[in-house]
């Protein structure tokens, strides 16, 4: 059985481990951002390419690998946001739960002197 002091250096732990957690996703997502932007500035690079051909030649389209890179940048994103998400919901249930329990144990410890100065 945990003491209460216990109890709350666990749920510091908890709270640092979901905060160094969130901290990472967030420079996962920096990263995706700057592969996104590299990316971005490629195709426009590319795009400037294609525009000094001539017409006769058959060029890529670049709208559509724009719009293809703007949506692969959304859909990993969006992951990051969920696992973020996911981090901060389990923190709170563990130290949600931490609490009901270090509730529960101060109940039961006076219970119990209670009780035992009932039978003096």
């Amino acid at each position: 059985m945990l003491n209460r002091n216990e109890i709350k250096t666990l749920q510091i732990v908890v709270l640092v481990a979901a905060l160094g957690m969130l901290v990472w996703q967030g420079y996962s997502y920096y990263q995706q951002w700057r592969l996104h932007q590299r990316d971005l500035a490629y195709l426009a690079s590319r795009a400037e390419f294609y525009a000094t051909l001539p017409s006769e030649i058959r060029k890529p389209d670049i709208n559509r690998a724009i719009s293809d890179e703007n949506i692969r940048f959304k859909r990993t994103t969006r992951s990051t946001a969920t696992k973020a998400g996911f981090t901060v919901l389990a923190a709170g249930v563990l130290v949600g739960g931490l609490e009901v329990y270090n509730r529960r144990l101060a109940q039961a410890k006076a219970a119990q002197k209670r009780l035992n100065f009932k039978k003096k």
